[in-house]
């Protein structure tokens, strides 16, 4: 096997360990209801949630609502809380 194809087997085994979980996460944040439809998921690192959200008013009530969000995606999930934290990015059109 040559170094570049044992490389891209080793990457490819570490996107497939992390993967599944954004797609957890992502899952749980479009079952959260109304909250959902007002930002998407950006993506999910080191126990935080990266979100993009429609405009400076759904941003304002989203970040009062962060506590509460973070119970309800984590009840979700199965297993483990992985939802430690949430950031919020005002994005526009989603």
């Amino acid at each position: 096997m040559n170094r570049w194809k044992k490389a891209d087997t080793m990457l490819d085994g570490i996107i497939s360990r992390f993967k599944p979980v954004k797609d957890d996460i992502s899952r749980a944040w479009e079952k959260t209801g109304k909250e959902s439809r007002k930002a998407e998921v950006i993506t999910f690192k080191n126990g935080r949630l990266y979100l993009n959200v429609k405009n400076s008013v759904y941003l304002q009530e989203l970040s009062y609502k962060k506590d509460m969000l973070i119970r309800t995606i984590n009840d979700k999930i199965e297993g483990e809380k992985k939802v430690k934290d949430i950031s919020f990015r005002l994005g526009g059109d989603i």
